[in-house]
């Protein structure tokens, strides 16, 4: 239900924070699609909540085809495919393609279980989940879904 301490979360054109340091009122951009397209617009955090740093069980660490980065998720993390769709992190697979914020996609080069030494934390820019618009945030580049749309969808199957 989270990201790792440390994710970077855009919050404006270029300029980034720690999820950890997020509350609510601070100002985030969102993404909605249109037409297949990216949307970026700031939206406010309505919900900031996580758990302080110890040994988090059961976490999933990405990384891709494009640099040397690297998120760790918990294994129900929404994710935007490069096809339109949103799966969750345990779906994964090396090959898939997740969706940078620019949005090119970004190859998935390993997909690895274990456990985390460190704390989780989630924002949502809304308590309400009405469909992805504006649910999409970008996570260390990659488009992922906020803690909204993670409640909301818990079969992680929405389509746009």
């Amino acid at each position: 239900m989270a990201f790792g301490y440390g994710t970077r979360i855009e919050t404006g054109p270029g300029i980034v924070r720690p999820i950890e340091t997020l509350a609510v009122g601070d100002a985030v951009l969102a993404a909605s699609l249109r037409a297949g397209q990216l949307e970026w617009t700031e939206r406010t955090v309505e919900f900031s909540n996580g758990v302080p740093p110890g040994n988090q069980t059961m976490m999933v660490v990405l990384s891709w085809d494009v640099g040397e980065e690297q998120l760790v998720v918990t294994r129900d993390q929404p994710f935007l495919l490069a096809g339109g769709t949103i799966t969750r992190a345990e779906r994964l697979a090396p090959g898939d393609q997740l969706v940078r914020a620019d949005g090119k996609p970004a190859v998935l080069r390993q997909v690895a279980l274990g456990n985390f030494l460190g704390g989780i934390h989630d924002i949502a820019t809304s308590r309400r989940f009405d469909g992805i618009d504006n649910h999409l945030i970008s996570a260390t580049g990659i488009v992922a879904g906020d803690y909204a749309l993670q409640i909301g969808d818990p079969s992680g199957a929405a389509r746009p």
